[in-house]
């Protein structure tokens, strides 16, 4: 197997509003959308997310260096990406491609394929005024979400506070909450914050400290679920926190973290921990987020997974793939058509 580059293209998604968590704001999200070319009998495409600062061309350069590199054997390629030292979004960009031809031609490669599936999914509220927070959260729910995922770490604590309680008087244990605080508290406001949240009905705190240290600690000593995400620095820590420490979530975005094959791997090391693995958009194009549907159906079907974001883009952004009722239908990625009606190509 030879994978080339065929061209590629730089690609903006646009937010309705400005996105805001306790860690940054955006409005508009760009990408190096790239068309493979697989021993010149297939065409497969695949997405690098880029930062504000990326130039396509710099990174069109890292690939092409790469890809002379990857074993003709399949089994090998995969596990040289797995390991070489590289940006993530790279690594995502590059397992796109031998994904697609392990589906086609190699499906052998992986002990089970599921089948296509309804995927769990949370909704996210991000750092919006209370009112149009509580009107999205009561339109969620009549459509059929029971996970709701809030953006916590306001500079007043007092209106997060204000925020859960209000849900609470609403729904109570109708729904389950996930608290997302993106690191912004050090240990000891955490210690205080988290001591008035025990009454809730969370599944978990995402990062409430801005450490990984700190976020251990807290899990240890308050007994509150504490998820991780920004705070765990590799996919090393990853295997170790699940054996050796009382994390039961961690949150992965593929796309930027771990990348495809690490990620799977991740999910069945974690099963056998009797722990999770939450996939969670880092707002891809239909093309990544075919392949993170693709990666949760690995996951335990009662996981709800962090895929329900599109709502929040332009008009003009057309996705395939829309949840219904809290849940989303996973497809296998090469048997997805991208066209004009997906993305302008």
């Amino acid at each position: 197997m030879k994978i080339g580059i065929d061209k590629y293209f730089k690609y903006a998604l646009k937010f309705k509003k400005k996105f805001s968590n306790a860690a940054v704001s955006f409005n508009k999200k760009e990408f190096l959308i790239i068309k493979f070319n697989i021993d010149d009998r297939y065409y497969s495409f695949g997405e690098v997310c880029l930062s504000p600062d990326a130039d396509p061309e710099d990174i069109i350069k890292i690939l092409n260096s790469i890809l002379p590199n990857i074993p003709e054997q399949t089994h090998d390629a995969a596990e040289y990406l797995k390991k070489i030292e590289i940006d993530d979004s790279l690594r995502y960009g590059l397992e796109q491609p031998l994904l697609y031809y392990l589906l086609k031609e190699r499906k052998d490669f992986f002990n089970i394929i599921p089948d296509p599936r309804n995927i769990n999914v949370n909704v996210i509220i991000d750092l919006e005024d209370i009112d149009e927070a509580l009107k999205r959260i009561e339109k969620k729910v009549i459509e059929g979400y029971r996970v709701i995922k809030i953006k916590a770490g306001r500079e007043d604590f007092d209106e997060d506070l204000k925020l859960l309680k209000r849900v609470d008087s609403l729904y109570g244990d109708s729904i389950v909450l996930r608290l997302d605080v993106n690191g912004k508290w050090n240990y000891h406001t955490a210690v205080e914050r988290l001591s008035l949240l025990k009454n809730f009905n969370i599944e978990y705190i995402e990062d409430p400290a801005d450490n990984l240290d700190d976020n251990l600690r807290l899990a240890k000593e308050q007994g509150l679920p504490v998820a991780l995400d920004q705070t765990l620095p590799g996919f090393n820590y990853a295997l170790d926190i699940l054996e050796n420490y009382d994390i039961k979530h961690i949150v992965v975005k593929p796309s930027i973290r771990f990348g495809i094959f690490n990620t799977i791997d991740l999910i069945d090391y974690a099963r056998g921990q009797n722990k999770q693995i939450v996939i969670s958009s880092a707002f891809e194009t239909t093309i990544g987020k075919s392949v993170l549907t693709f990666i949760s159906s690995f996951a335990p079907e009662y996981t709800a997974h962090g895929l329900d974001v599109y709502d929040m883009l332009e008009a003009s952004f057309y996705d395939p793939l829309p949840p219904k009722n809290g849940k989303l239908n996973s497809i296998i990625p090469h048997l997805l058509k991208i066209s004009k009606k997906y993305l302008i190509l």
